[in-house]
């Protein structure tokens, strides 16, 4: 017997050892993997040179009118590829869309109603097998190139239309003093509805197809590379731009200032009170209004300042009436 076993329960005559004492073996095996990890870098390869081969001659197939040229405030400059430009990329290259939607969704404002139209599709590059890429337009009724109506006048200092458009600020005289350019502001409700699709259709073109090329910003070499001349892409500092996007017209500005004298006036000196009042005035519909008399459009400075004055006559004539001891009206 031995370790309290006898060897008719061990036949061999041998004697397994404890459970605690036996040493694990690792097993190694070939791991069954599902992914051809080759094969899928010979894909990424394949796919690299086409869409750079693509992108390439694309670029090359445009000319300067379709960029754009944009200078920060640092001046740096990139270029971006305007509608004419992206549309003649799309009927060249296999780009494709699918899934495309539209809709329209609107809105109240200070300066009236109007809307904006969305287009969404999904785009690729080639096939669809390589992936689809979510992309989306817009445009709003609103936009200036749309809502703002130009016209050229020969100017005549005694008719009061050319007064009254000089006194708010939506005519401008050339310097012989003899034309008046007239820029006015068209509400957003009456601006044609087919050009705010067409553009915001564009816009979807635009879109994807620098998207899906990867060709949004490019840079002075990466066209040049293309054979295209930097020089006579047309361009806009977007650095002053930015900056002088809160300026209006000298006429607008002294109603601006007019308009927080006569409320701080009307509030006995309470500044407070005048910009509470304002943010009455300017409030419309879903839009709060605004507290500070800076943050002012020129189109919401017209506008305010036209009912303020009404009422600060109407407050003026009261308070010399009171002084000089009379009754309003009298």
């Amino acid at each position: 017997m031995a370790n309290g076993q006898d060897d008719e329960q061990h036949p061999t005559g041998i004697i397994p050892p404890a459970a605690s004492e036996i040493e694990t073996i690792p097993e190694y095996s070939v791991e069954a993997v599902d992914i051809n990890y080759r094969a899928m870098l010979e894909k990424f390869r394949e796919r690299c040179l086409f869409v750079d081969g693509v992108r390439k001659e694309a670029i090359a197939r445009t000319k300067p009118h379709h960029w754009l040229a944009r200078k920060d405030a640092q001046k740096n400059t990139t270029f971006s590829l305007m509608g004419p430009g992206a549309e003649r990329i799309k009927t060249l290259c296999p780009i494709g869309m699918k899934n495309i939607k539209h809709w329209e969704e609107p809105w109240n404002k200070q300066d009236g109603p109007g809307y904006t139209i969305y287009y969404s599709a999904d785009v690729y590059l080639g096939s669809e097998k390589t992936g689809t890429m979510p992309v989306l337009g817009c445009c709003a009724s609103n936009s200036q190139f749309f809502a703002t109506e130009h016209d050229t006048l020969p100017y005549n200092e005694e008719n009061p239309e050319h007064k009254t458009a000089m006194e708010s600020g939506e005519g401008k005289l050339s310097f012989d003093k003899k034309t008046l350019y007239i820029r006015r502001q068209i509400p957003a409700s009456e601006v044609t509805k087919e050009n705010i699709m067409k553009a915001a259709l564009t816009q979807l073109i635009v879109n994807g197809v620098t998207r899906v090329l990867g060709i949004r910003a490019l840079s002075t070499e990466e066209l040049k590379e293309a054979g295209i001349d930097t020089d006579k892409i047309p361009s806009i500092d977007y650095g002053s731009k930015k900056q002088e996007s809160g300026r209006v017209t000298p006429a607008a500005e002294e109603k601006r200032t007019a308009i927080w004298k006569m409320l701080v006036e009307i509030s006995a000196g309470n500044e407070e009170a005048a910009a509470k009042s304002l943010q009455g005035w300017t409030a419309f519909k879903d839009f709060p209004g605004v507290t500070d008399v800076k943050r002012l459009s020129e189109a919401q400075i017209n506008i305010a300042h036209g009912k303020i004055k009404q009422q600060y006559d109407a407050w003026t004539g009261e308070k010399q009436a009171k002084e000089a001891g009379q009754k309003p009206g009298k």
